[in-house]
């Protein structure tokens, strides 16, 4: 087994950042990178967004997961939801986000630097911080962190 390939979580948070390109009624697009991810990752909806980070956090059980979501599903064993997790990332790894003219520019909208530390209560819980203004703020939920992103990109 290969050291220098394999990264060493040295907290109990992970860092991503995500880079948005577009947004408009809500919605965004962009891309996620990660020192867990072989290379970034293209968004061009919040919900994939966030499938994206919560797979990163199950593959790396870190931060722990506190409660087990629930589903529609079936119940499965906790092996294979992640095998049926891990499949639709695969699957969505090539997609396509929308074009506009500040794709085209590669101008970002905003650059976010998200550290969740825990997942309790069903959500996350952590801190963003966001580069253009260098502010950071605490956040205690999904939603709250995206509360904030939008608040900043709307400023």
């Amino acid at each position: 087994m290969a050291i220098e390939n394999t990264p060493i979580i040295t907290t109990t948070s992970i860092k991503v950042q995500v880079d948005i390109a577009f947004h408009e009624n809500g919605e965004c697009s962009g891309e996620l990178f990660s020192v867990l991810l072989n290379e970034s990752y293209k968004f061009n909806c919040i919900m994939k967004m966030l499938t994206k980070m919560e797979a990163i956090f199950d593959e790396q059980n870190c931060p722990e997961n506190y409660t087990q979501l629930r589903t529609f599903s079936e119940v499965m064993s906790k092996g294979s939801k992640k095998e049926v997790q891990r499949k639709v990332i695969a699957d969505d790894a090539g997609v396509v986000i929308r074009e506009n003219a500040d794709m085209a520019n590669n101008a970002k909208k905003g650059t976010f630097e998200i550290s969740v530390k825990f997942r309790q209560n069903a959500t996350w819980q952590g801190e963003i911080l966001w580069a253009e203004k260098n502010v950071k703020q605490n956040f205690r939920s999904v939603f709250e962190m995206l509360m904030l992103i939008s608040e900043a990109l709307n400023s």
